[in-house]
C-alpha cells in the first residue's frame, strides 16, 4: 500500500501554489461557462453548462462553435487554441489538486501520490502515480491557467457585443432578493 506520511506535511508554500491552481482553474471554468453563453447568444449557457468540469465545458463551446456561423475561421481557431492549451494543463492541474502531498527530502521538493483508475490489461497503470514537485514549478501551472483565462477574456470582448452576460438567479431566489431589497428601500 502506497501511503504518504502525516509526519511530514507539505509546506505552506507548496500548498498555497496548489491553492493558485485550484483557484485559477475554477475562473477559467466560469469563463468557458461565459463563452458558452457568448456562443449561444443566451445568459442561459450558464444554466446548460452548470456543474460541468472543464473538459465537458471546453468540448461543449468547441461544438457550438462550429454551429456559429458569426464566427469566422480564424476566431474559431483561436477558441480551438485556447482549449488546447487548457487540455495540456488539466492532468497537472488534477496531479496537483488531488494528490496527497508530503515535503521531500531535497529543499522545496514535494512528494504528491495520486489514486487513479486501474486498469484491467496486465500491462496498465497501477492504482497509484507518484509525482515530484515543487512549489515555483506549482505557480507556473497557476500563470499558465491566468494566462488562458485572459486569453478568453480578451476573446471574447474582442468578438461580442453582449459581454459578460448577466448572473442568472433561480425564480424563487431572485423573489427573495427582490423582497429584501423592496422591505430595505421601502414604499415608493
Amino acid at each position: 500500500m502506497v501511503h504518504v506520511a502525516t509526519t511530514n506535511p507539505p509546506t505552506k508554500t507548496m500548498l498555497a501554489a496548489i491553492g493558485r491552481v485550484a483557484g485559477e482553474s475554477a475562473i477559467v471554468d466560469d469563463l468557458f461557462r461565459e463563452l458558452y453563453c457568448c456562443l449561444i447568444g443566451s445568459p442561459f449557457g450558464r444554466v446548460i453548462t452548470a456543474g460541468e468540469d472543464s473538459s465537458a465545458l471546453g468540448r461543449s463551446c468547441l461544438k457550438v462553435a462550429r454551429y456559429n456561423h458569426s464566427l469566422t475561421d480564424d476566431q474559431i481557431k483561436e477558441i480551438v487554441s485556447i482549449t488546447g492549451k487548457l487540455t495540456k494543463l488539466r492532468t497537472s492541474r488534477n496531479l496537483l489538486v488531488h494528490a496527497v502531498w508530503e515535503r521531500g527530502s531535497k529543499p522545496g521538493e514535494h512528494i504528491g501520490v495520486l489514486s487513479r483508475r486501474v486498469s484491467e490489461k496486465a500491462s496498465g497503470l497501477g492504482t497509484h502515480q507518484l509525482a515530484i514537485w515543487t512549489p515555483t514549478e506549482a505557480g507556473a501551472v497557476a500563470d499558465a491557467f491566468t494566462n488562458c483565462g485572459q486569453l478568453l477574456e480578451d476573446f471574447m470582448e474582442r468578438n461580442f457585443d453582449e459581454y459578460p452576460y448577466p448572473d442568472l438567479y433561480e425564480r424563487k431566489v431572485w423573489a427573495g432578493f427582490t423582497a429584501a431589497i423592496e422591505e430595505l428601500t421601502g414604499p415608493d
